[in-house]
């Protein structure tokens, strides 16, 4: 009975010193309003991938990645995406168009700042709008935007856990890169000309 409880209260202890769970990443874009230019294009699929090593055009942090699940970038980054199309409304249902929208996560790489919870996140992503209906490239572009956890962000946490405060950082750089990136094509794409497709079906 001693050995079990002497357990137990080891179990308790270990449990009571466990690093806190890292919160999920949160990509959604703040302060999005109303299209000013909306398009007569209705989305039929929205996807999300990483590149291949082939079509990379930086480094993607896969230690990251692997850290965060795989697949919980590209979620994160269709759930905003998702969003963001349904408070812009710059697709509408009904449209006469009927448009595929994919995204390809081309970089994302994570550098150090001076501050152990300073980490700077630069992207790439590239978005493509596709014609469903005879496969046009209606748009196409490379995106790349940065985002910054600053320098005092959770130094709160630093001197009781810095492993986490600096976890912290990391995935909060990783939030404003990305949603710094959707932002930018929310604002492209206002300028998509559905009648002139970027490049048409057979020329790509």
């Amino acid at each position: 009975m001693r050995v079990i409880l002497c357990v137990a209260a080891l179990g308790a202890m270990l449990a009571g010193c466990a690093q806190p769970r890292l919160p999920p990443l949160n990509f959604s874009v703040p302060n999005v309003g109303l299209s000013s230019r909306p398009l007569d294009a209705e989305v039929r699929s929205l996807t999300v991938t990483l590149g291949r090593p082939d079509e990379q055009v930086g480094l993607i942090d896969w230690e990251f990645v692997d850290v965060t699940g795989g697949g919980a970038i590209t979620a994160a980054w269709q759930v905003a995406m998702q969003e963001a199309l349904d408070r812009t409304l710059i697709f509408r249902d009904g449209g006469s168009k009927k448009v595929s929208v994919a995204v390809k996560i081309l970089k994302l790489e994570i550098s150090r700042g001076f501050a152990l919870t300073e980490r700077s996140v630069e992207t790439v992503a590239r978005y493509e709008v596709i014609d469903r209906t005879n496969g046009d490239i209606v748009y196409t572009q490379e995106i790349a935007a940065s985002g910054v956890a600053p320098i005092d962000f959770a130094s709160e946490l630093l001197a009781i856990d810095a492993d986490y405060a600096s976890q912290l950082g990391i995935r909060e750089g990783v939030n404003r890169a990305a949603q710094n990136n959707i932002l930018l094509f929310l604002q492209a794409a206002e300028t998509i000309d559905l009648t002139k497709p970027m490049f048409p079906a057979g020329t790509t």
